[in-house]
């Protein structure tokens, strides 16, 4: 019998634990300037405008999203964002589909 709730400890600590280090990575991975860099030219492309990004980070509270900090696209004259939200629909990222449930704008400056 102990054997038994031995094993159930360790395979609940595992489905505890696996989450947490696959949200770690991903924090890891997204803060690197690479993939920041990467991500401002698939931007560009996508706008037609050079777009520049400060950072790209993962925010887990008070609802896990992405978001853009001092956002920059480069027109004349230029646009400029502090901080995008993005909240995904987590039932569609399940379906392997991108859909935003909400996007939050801060500290836009359009001239």
């Amino acid at each position: 019998m102990r054997k038994i709730f031995k094993i159930i400890g360790i395979i609940l600590a595992a489905s505890a634990l696996l989450p947490v280090g696959v949200g770690f990575a991903l924090y890891q991975w997204i803060g690197q300037d690479g993939f920041r860099e990467r991500a401002a030219q698939e931007a560009t492309l996508a706008v037609g405008v050079p777009v520049r990004l400060g950072a790209i980070r993962i925010d887990w509270f008070p609802v896990p999203s992405v978001a853009l900090d001092d956002v920059v696209v480069e027109t004349k004259p230029p646009l400029s964002v502090k901080r995008i939200e993005a909240r995904p629909v987590w039932a569609a990222l399940l379906q392997q589909r991108l859909e935003v449930a909400t996007l939050v704008v801060r500290g836009a400056v359009v001239p």
